[in-house]
């Protein structure tokens, strides 16, 4: 059972990023130095004794968090370090990390309140975390040894960051192509996983419709079309060039994609004109 004790002056700063920081400060020291610190101390604290001064320590309790992979272990989730924080109305109060299999971790001296906790799971050397949970609500009590609901650990979705070009060398004006759809299948079950509209060219772009890239990825810079929330696994991507005069295809391109977990995946799409390289499944309406 791994242990933390949360009774000190450092502070912990969680950030859901590709790679986590802290910022741990230390205890503020005294201005007085030398002989005047040893008189200074004694008569402090007698002042303090008899005037009644001091403010009372924030009653505190213990809190132990647990976490499960709904259907897997962490052997087979390839998870090595699981990193857990304590998060109350201002922020961040708290965090720390144990190896996976222990299975939980203890916050010794919580302070009692209403938190929110954070788990989230990293592969061995990897500062990205694949798999994610939290619990919305725990209360700490006072003097109990408090245990927050089991944290199911899900996996963290990565995305698609689609770029196109034409096999002529062109650009989308010369080659009369206004719209690209993009669709994502799923070779194994059939299921079409997203269907998107963009302009030809990108820079003409008013909005992302996938600008809200999944947690743990912060907003990524795109070069070209950007697919969010795709899981991991082996996609069929589709690209079909249109012009306003027509509904059918003008270019078209296809290509496997292997996308992994809380990364996105940049892919290069040739269009090949319909005419010349027709594609039966693509360059229809």
């Amino acid at each position: 059972m791994t242990e933390r004790n949360t009774n000190d002056s450092s502070t912990s700063q969680h950030i859901a990023a590709w790679a986590r920081s802290r910022r741990l400060g230390g205890t503020k020291r005294s201005s007085l130095g030398g002989a005047s610190a040893l008189f200074a101390a004694p008569l402090i604290a007698l002042a303090a004794a008899s005037c009644g001064g001091g403010s009372p320590e924030a009653a505190t309790g213990q809190l132990t968090v647990s976490w499960l992979i709904g259907g897997s272990t962490c052997a087979g989730s390839g998870l090595a370090t699981v990193e857990v924080t304590l998060v109350d109305a201002r922020g961040p109060v708290d965090a720390g990390s144990a190896a996976c299999q222990v299975g939980n971790y203890v916050f010794r001296i919580v302070p009692e309140g209403q938190y929110r906790i954070e788990v989230d799971g990293f592969p061995a050397e990897d500062a990205i975390a694949t798999y994610s949970g939290l619990v919305e609500t725990v209360v700490v009590k006072a003097n109990f040894p408090n245990a927050a609901p089991a944290v199911a650990l899900t996996q963290n979705p990565g995305g698609i960051d689609a770029i196109w070009f034409f096999d002529n060398g062109q650009l989308c004006s010369f080659n009369g192509v206004d719209t690209v759809e993009l669709s994502l299948w799923n070779p194994t079950t059939g299921v079409l996983v997203a269907a998107l509209d963009y302009p030809c060219d990108l820079s003409k772009r008013t909005a992302d419709p996938t600008a809200a890239v999944p947690n743990p990825i912060p907003a990524y810079p795109a070069r070209g079309a950007l697919i969010a929330q795709v899981y991991a696994g082996t996609y069929t991507l589709w690209a079909r060039g249109k012009g306003t005069a027509s509904a059918a295809a003008l270019v078209w391109a296809e290509k496997t994609v292997v996308v992994k977990q809380a990364r996105v995946e940049e892919v290069m799409l040739e269009l090949k004109n319909c005419a010349e390289k027709p594609n039966s499944s693509l360059c229809g309406i």
